[in-house]
């Protein structure tokens, strides 16, 4: 029985950690941007792959940089996402961490 409860608690786990094929962000942004995703295609769950990333440093003041990104995925071979995401450079009280992340804009195709 405890199998197959540690079985279950691993596989829920996993199933909660966002993961985008052929990206290299951070777990932070990568679970941003799948939940952004999911709720811009009307889906509940899928597979993604990111197949364009760029990003544009934006230097505010005095060591401050921002970085926004654009994303392209998609999302279980049916659509195709582009997402627009910034880190601005700060401490994001709600996390506990450095980085303030958010999504500017997010398209479904």
């Amino acid at each position: 029985m405890k199998t197959i409860l540690l079985t279950i608690a691993l596989l829920v786990g996993t199933a909660a950690q966002a993961e985008i094929l052929n990206s290299q962000y951070d777990a932070r942004h990568l679970a941003m941007l799948e939940k952004a995703s999911l709720k811009a295609c009307g889906v509940t769950s899928g597979t993604f792959v990111q197949i364009y990333s760029s990003v544009v440093k934006h230097k505010v003041d005095q060591g401050i940089v921002d970085a926004y990104y654009t994303t392209q995925l998609t999302l279980n071979n049916t659509y195709t996402v582009t997402a627009q995401t910034l880190i601005a450079d700060g401490y994001d009280q709600a996390a506990q961490d450095w980085g303030i992340y958010s999504v500017e804009s997010i398209t479904c195709q």
